[in-house]
């Protein structure tokens, strides 16, 4: 690999009148820049500076240790500007919070006290859950579908209120769920840390997530499969290419920058 020593100097001369970076985002740009930086191997990757720009553009130098090849530099730019600023603000009175949402992409409605946010497109096709083969043609793919409930329980009495007998006897402990990984297990989105569980078989089916957001409130969110975008389903690819579709990458970075806006109203 061709070493940069040379360039590290001028590129770190332009942002040294930059100001230090607040401790959070310098939390963000090293777990981010360890995986950006192709740091293969044996080698082990390390960011070691950080400065900040009047745009909040994030100038990050490191380094990687391979065995054979020794130390090497890198600088690179990320940027924390906020993607959400533009968004149209939701909020729920009837349960005090309030969410973010891009309009232009996603509708959202309240049906039976959920609030559901959609994006669908114009597409007449067999309904791949359809097992027994006699339901007629869906009219259109919907590639994103996120349902959200706030609960006034505890995390133990929502996941007795939602789930079976049996969930409840084999997989709750006390205040806790028994992780099995790929059923269930624990999340992270923003400030949201709880547990998702997974509902369904051969493709078809619903994440259902229980975030704890203070000792009487549950938010029980869930997050269809997109099953016609899977690679199990023959024609996934056909459907990837069709104009204004969603594909499942997005769609998981979507989900976790709609819910990461998630605040309740002060009271």
């Amino acid at each position: 690999m061709l070493k940069r020593k040379m360039l590290i100097p001028l590129i770190w001369l332009a942002v040294l009148f930059l100001s230090a970076m607040p401790a959070w985002a310098e939390l963000i740009v090293d777990t981010a820049w360890a995986r950006r930086y192709d740091a293969s191997g044996d080698s082990k990757g390390y960011a070691r500076d950080q400065a900040i720009d009047n745009s909040r553009n994030v100038y990050v130098r490191g380094s990687s240790i391979r065995s054979e090849e020794g130390r090497d530099y890198d600088t690179m730019t990320y940027s924390l500007q906020d993607k959400t600023q533009d968004w149209k603000l939701y909020r729920d009175d009837e349960y005090g919070f309030e969410i973010k949402y891009p309009q232009k992409l996603i509708s959202i409605s309240k049906k039976d006290d959920k609030i559901i946010m959609i994006h669908s497109i114009e597409c007449e096709h067999q309904d791949p859950c359809d097992f027994k083969g006699d339901a007629p043609p869906l009219k259109k793919l919907t590639d994103f579908r996120v349902s959200l409930k706030l609960f006034s329980k505890n995390v133990k009495e929502t996941i007795i209120a939602t789930t079976s007998d049996y969930f409840v006897s084999h997989m709750l402990l006390d205040d806790t769920l028994k992780l099995v990984p790929g059923y269930v297990d624990t999340v992270s989105i923003g400030t949201l840390k709880g547990y998702r569980v997974a509902n369904g078989v051969e493709g078809c089916g619903y994440y259902t997530y229980y975030f704890p957001l203070n000792h009487d409130h549950t938010l029980l969110v869930e997050r269809s499969f997109i099953t016609e975008l899977l690679p199990i389903i023959k024609d996934s690819e056909k459907y990837l290419e069709l104009p204004g579709v969603i594909p499942p990458e997005k769609e998981e970075r979507l989900f976790d920058q709609i819910l990461g806006t998630l605040r309740l109203k002060e009271k």
